[in-house]
């Protein structure tokens, strides 16, 4: 079962900070086995965005000499050729997508990120976003 909604960074806390209290109140050793395994779960959701950013940031560095942001333009802002971008974005995105799913997703797979989706892209966070929801719909 998948369960999916957004959240804020304080409720994100709230929540951590309620199953922990109700693990650590159960007598039942599996269902606090099951509650402290979601809290590690949640944790990891949270940084994963972070991830990501490091391995795009890894990507991106050696073809611009500009400052990398998630709300840096590629095109104009980072100055990455549209011929790279149109290119070989994709195979790189693709090389970071197996990478992460061979981390934390062992066994499943997704569709590659296609060449026009990659140049879709305009800033960095687009480029996270794409990754992150290819990695999510991973069966």
């Amino acid at each position: 079962m998948k369960i999916s909604f957004d959240i804020d960074q304080q409720e994100v806390d709230l929540l951590i900070n309620s199953l922990t209290l109700v693990a650590g109140q159960t007598n039942d050793q599996n269902s606090r086995d099951k509650l402290l395994l979601i809290i590690q779960e949640i944790k990891a959701d949270v940084g994963f965005e972070d991830v990501v950013f490091h391995y795009v940031y890894q990507l991106l560095d050696p073809y611009t000499k500009q400052d990398i942001l998630k709300s840096s333009n590629l095109r104009n802002g980072l100055v990455i050729s549209t011929q790279w971008i149109d290119n070989f974005l994709a195979q790189g995105c693709n090389n970071i997508l197996d990478y992460l799913l061979i981390l934390y997703k062992p066994k499943k797979t997704t569709s590659p990120i296609t060449n026009s989706e990659a140049s879709s892209c305009e800033t960095v966070q687009d480029i996270i976003d794409l990754i992150k929801t290819k990695y999510e719909g991973a069966l």
